[in-house]
């Protein structure tokens, strides 16, 4: 996560900063109307994945490069981890793997897991965890972690 929102800030050009932080101050000093916030509270609740398309319909016309990092390449690196984790199994064993991921993250690593791009998922994983301030990140490339049951 720490790499996402690092990754999110370094898409950002200047005025889009600038827009960023003004955006979050203007939001947070806002009352939002009760109403309102009952029925958003409500939606999420009863499953209205319009409410979450709607957002990320927002965020991509405000912010495209922040959709790009936060939606695209977090389900790129979901959907690499969920694969290097399925190929360390035994598949002697007959595993069953259960991966929990936020609704917004689900058709994207399905989509990645199911049609991929040609390239493996180290090589995947490298060209989306650069960062200009962290350059020893090939931990996050090969890393995975198993618990045994």
């Amino acid at each position: 996560l720490k790499i996402t929102l690092l990754r999110s800030w370094e898409s950002l050009s200047l005025w889009g900063k600038i827009r960023c932080i003004g955006a979050l101050i203007w939001s947070s000093l806002q009352n939002p109307d009760p109403q309102e916030l009952r029925e958003w509270i409500k939606g999420i609740l009863e499953g209205d994945s319009d409410i979450l398309t709607e957002s990320m319909n927002d965020l991509r016309k405000s912010f495209p490069s922040l959709e790009r990092v936060i939606l695209k390449e977090r389900d790129a690196y979901l959907a690499c981890k969920i694969y290097q984790t399925c190929l360390r199994l035994d598949p002697l064993l007959n595993h069953t793997m259960v991966a929990i991921v936020g609704a917004g993250h689900g058709p994207g690593i399905c989509d990645w897991l199911t049609n991929g791009n040609g390239q493996t998922p180290e090589e995947i994983l490298r060209n989306i965890i650069e960062t200009k301030k962290y350059e020893n990140t090939v931990s996050l490339v090969e890393d995975v972690t198993y618990l045994p049951t």
